[in-house]
């Protein structure tokens, strides 16, 4: 990112300022719609989850009680234990970080030479 006075020494004409903008944008268009559609994909995912996983706790504690089958219920308790850590992994996927769910810093995608000065040119002077 440009300091305050990288900036005040730069050439940013009113067109590069234009050009970041509608880059900025755009990047935040299509950013909110992935996120929006990533939060929606792990909200529904976690709740079967969770609900598989309470299933087969209670297929399990249920042979348990009328079989005594204790292979086959701790096969189904390992199995809701896995669906449980798989809500859990959405559960952290929707938590924000830094930047957001699925963000990531500007410099990753704000063009290279047209707002951070480093091929830009002073019209009036010549110089780099």
């Amino acid at each position: 990112m440009m300091s305050l006075e990288e900036i005040q020494l730069s050439a940013i004409t009113e067109g590069v300022a234009r050009e970041a903008y509608t880059q900025v944008d755009r990047y935040l268009s299509d950013i909110l719609a992935i996120r929006d559609s990533f939060e929606e994909k792990a909200a529904t995912l976690m709740g079967a989850y969770i609900t598989v996983s309470l299933a087969l706790f209670g297929i399990g504690a249920t042979m348990l009680q009328r079989t005594g089958s204790v292979p086959i219920v701790c096969a189904l308790f390992g199995t809701g234990m896995v669906f449980l850590t798989g809500a859990w992994c959405f559960i952290h996927a929707l938590k924000a970080g830094t930047y957001g769910g699925v963000g990531s810093t500007p410099e990753m995608w704000l063009t290279k030479g047209v707002i951070d000065a480093a091929q830009t040119r002073c019209q009036k002077c010549s110089l780099t």
